[in-house]
């Protein structure tokens, strides 16, 4: 997405204090400074492993992982109380994206000459799915 899109006024911090209340109202419960410790401590792990092996983790794993951490042993990345609050974690940053200056102009003249797709290493696919429904109509 990153090709396509800016990202503006968007603050992580922001996020992940969304993300940690969803989780609190998901019915996980732990401290703030517990769960921001232990989430930021699987971010940097799975960043390592990005920038190391070139290959993406999805942001479930790391908050399942650091709810594993503080204590929920039993929770993992297909869990779906850690996939809604995901949804609020990424709202701010999908509301946040704006167009890069060209992009529709180039996806009208390219859309013209073939058929065209997308292709995105974001592995938390709804927020492909609905950055894409926000910023371009397509038929």
């Amino acid at each position: 997405m990153g090709t396509i899109v800016n990202c503006v006024n968007y603050s992580l911090d922001t996020s992940k204090m969304k993300l940690y209340a969803a989780l609190v109202n998901e019915g996980f419960e732990v401290s703030v400074e517990d769960f921001l410790e232990a989430y930021n401590r699987a971010h940097m792990k799975y960043r390592f492993v990005r920038y190391g092996e070139l290959r993406e983790v999805t942001n479930a794993v790391w908050v399942a992982e650091a709810l594993r951490a503080v204590g929920y042993s039993d929770v993992d990345s297909d869990n779906v109380r850690v996939k809604a609050a995901l949804n609020v974690f990424f709202k701010d940053f999908i509301n946040s994206l704006r167009l890069r200056a060209g992009v529709v102009k180039l996806f009208e003249q390219v859309s013209t000459l073939c058929k065209m797709g997308l292709l995105s290493n974001f592995t938390y696919a709804p927020v492909v799915y609905f950055s894409l429904n926000q910023l371009v109509s397509y038929e």
